[in-house]
């Protein structure tokens, strides 16, 4: 992974990033999907995601900078014939299909394309001075979990979670 990107990519994501956040927002203002967002206090020893594997090339929550950030997402799906196993394939075969595109992207870098599996690795473009490498340390087939992988560009440290699940 280089350790910075070119001129014209910087450029190009500078340029990008005030239409994007103009259309995300317009997206959620306008949105007949109701969106609920919450944040919490907590404290790593209670909220602390499962130890990672020794050796890993992942960030630890201590080696960040400023708040750490735990991000769980989830869905409510009513009336759909697509099991959550299905529609966790679905997702995991292409992340831009779910997520802002304007906003953020997922670019594959690790991993066989079509498919997400332990091991795999993504940068996550976003506007602004963080691209967020990351790696899938967690995957069920009906949830992911994302950790930061270690870069000397990274000062924050971060851990993202998905579960799908059917109401009982």
């Amino acid at each position: 992974m280089p350790r910075q990107l070119p001129l014209s990519r910087r450029i190009g994501t500078a340029a990008r990033w005030p239409v994007g956040v103009a259309l995300t927002s317009w997206r959620y203002m306008w949105r007949t999907t109701p969106f609920h967002r919450s944040e919490v206090q907590g404290s790593l020893p209670d909220d602390a995601p499962p130890p990672l594997q020794s050796g890993e090339e992942l960030q630890p929550p201590e080696a960040g900078a400023g708040p750490l950030y735990h991000r769980v997402y989830r869905a409510r799906m009513r009336d759909t014939s697509m099991s959550p196993e299905h529609v966790i394939t679905e997702m995991t075969s292409d992340l831009d299909r779910v997520a802002p595109t304007e906003f953020a992207s997922f670019n594959k870098v690790l991993g066989r394309e079509g498919t997400m599996a332990v091991g795999d690795e993504y940068v996550v473009r976003m506007p602004g001075p963080w691209d967020g490498p990351v790696r899938v340390v967690e995957r069920t087939p009906t949830s992911f979990r994302f950790a930061t992988r270690s870069s000397t560009d990274v000062h924050m440290c971060s851990w993202t979670s998905l579960l799908m699940r059917n109401r009982s």
